[in-house]
């Protein structure tokens, strides 16, 4: 017996994942940008020297992150 498969139904099937996908990044994507401002806001009144050196390695990851999550969100809200 051969299973076939029309596009559609993969069409379908794919549509359903990338709403589940899309709804957890728009999640991810609010808790990062909380997380990080109340990080700069903890930190605020000790910006030494120190903690510029730490935030620096810990500013790339977020911004490489941040943006793959903003095109990903952009990419989902043209898509509903």
């Amino acid at each position: 017996m051969i299973f076939t498969t029309y596009p559609i139904e993969i069409a379908i099937c794919f549509q359903i994942w990338w709403m589940r996908l899309s709804t957890l990044c728009h999640g991810l994507l609010g808790g990062l940008s909380l997380g990080h401002c109340l990080y700069l806001l903890c930190n605020f009144h000790q910006q030494d020297e120190n903690f510029l050196i730490h935030y620096a390695y810990y500013s790339d990851i977020y911004v490489g992150l941040f943006f793959a999550l903003c095109v990903i969100c952009i990419v989902s809200v043209y898509d509903r």
